[in-house]
């Protein structure tokens, strides 16, 4: 009898954790919805066919989006936006660039959202050619949203994980 109770508790468990859901969970999205997209065409003044939104980019929680387009135009345009309680905004924009693929996640020890780190390539004046960059964004629980953090992008640059980040430079949508 004990074991079948203890069997219950622990099915219970799993399906009260399974039915609660914690708005501030990201979400990966298959497309955006309409509306982001014609915002993006005006704001840009660029036709709607020339966006391309980067596959596997669209990430999603209770008060907004973040998602990596890349822009035909010439040269080709990289943008990372923010879509936060109805305000658009592109915290990175780089021309010319190219995405490496889909941004890459990763859970931070001791953080409840993942880091998401966008590899591009950028033109460099200095250098007259590409060169590989990071961006990426660290969820503030506080605010409740993505936002990007330049010393968060080295930290992942440098490939020693083992020392936590510093992170003091948050730059957020609507700051």
């Amino acid at each position: 009898m004990k074991i079948i109770w203890a069997s219950f508790l622990f099915f219970a468990t799993l399906a009260s954790g399974a039915c609660a859901k914690d708005d501030t969970t990201i979400q990966t999205k298959e497309e955006l919805p309409p509306e982001i997209l014609d915002l993006i065409s005006t704001t840009e003044k660029i036709n709607s066919e020339k966006i391309h939104i980067l596959s596997e980019s669209i990430f999603t929680w209770k008060q907004g989006y973040i998602f990596g387009v890349e822009i035909d135009d010439k040269p080709k345009i990289c943008l990372i936006y923010t879509f936060v309680n109805n305000k658009l905004e592109a915290p990175f924009s780089y021309a010319p660039c190219d995405f490496y693929g889909p941004p890459a996640t990763n859970l931070r020890q001791g953080e409840t959202n993942p880091d998401l780190i966008y590899k591009t390539n950028i033109a460099s004046p200095i250098h007259g050619v590409g060169v590989n960059h990071l961006v990426a964004f660290a969820f503030d629980e506080n605010k409740e949203t993505y936002c990007e953090s330049k010393s968060l992008a080295l930290w992942y640059q440098s490939g020693n994980q083992k020392n936590p980040a510093h992170l003091n430079d948050f730059i957020c949508p609507g700051k």
